[in-house]
């Protein structure tokens, strides 16, 4: 006899959540207040951020389709330290957090899910540190590159486009350096044709390429 299959996370929220529909830069998480549940991204991408002392806004990851946000909150019960805002129009359903804790201890194929979900945002996060370790400017800028674009990357034969507008001030954000310096390497790399960009739509020309200039400068 073959197991059966338990239903999956996505399908728990599509039955017991409720649809919620946001426009463009709308916050949904603000650390200050206690989430309203836990969400999943039906549609759209988010931004996470945090304010820094001088106001600025410090860009520390992207959410996209399939995403479950906050999940810390539900399996190790931390607030949120950061804001959940949207960047396009955007479609989120919200599950109760005491209902969802209980499903996912009651149900071991959740419970695997969930936790294949949450080594994969370790990842991510390992990624972005080794960014941040990176020598040079040149590096950090590729590096950050390859790893906004297995995120948000849509890829046709060797080229990837990302999903959502990307400026180089979000790239210097998340880099910790400055606008200029990440200029002048996106420049370089515009130039061997190996990204184009226009009006804060990037788009990875050679992702080949990319990664072997990450090699050659290492």
């Amino acid at each position: 006899m073959y197991p059966i299959k338990q239903p999956s996370i996505e399908n728990y929220f599509l039955r017991n959540g409720h649809l919620l529909k946001y426009k463009p830069g709308q916050v949904i998480i603000n650390p200050q207040e206690d989430p309203r549940g836990v969400y999943y991204v039906i549609n759209g991408h988010l931004k996470i951020y945090t304010i820094s002392y001088r106001g600025n806004e410090k860009i520390i990851g992207y959410l996209k389709p399939r995403d479950i946000f906050p999940l810390l909150w539900v399996t190790g019960n931390f607030n949120p330290t950061s804001c959940y805002e949207t960047i396009g129009a955007t479609e989120l359903i919200c599950v109760n957090k005491d209902n969802l804790f209980h499903y996912i201890h009651t149900n071991l194929a959740a419970l695997q899910e969930i936790c294949f979900y949450q080594a994969q945002m370790l990842a991510l996060l390992g990624e972005r540190v080794n960014t941040l370790f990176q020598e040079s400017v040149q590096q950090r800028v590729i590096y950050q590159l390859i790893c906004i674009t297995k995120v948000l990357g849509i890829r046709k034969e060797t080229n990837y486009s990302l999903e959502i507008p990307v400026s180089f001030d979000q790239i210097a954000a998340l880099i910790n350096t400055t606008r200029e310096s990440v200029s002048k390497v996106m420049q370089e790399l515009i130039k061997k044709k190996i990204i184009a960009h226009a009006y804060n739509s990037l788009t990875i020309t050679d992702y080949p390429a990319l990664c072997e200039q990450l090699l050659s400068n290492s």
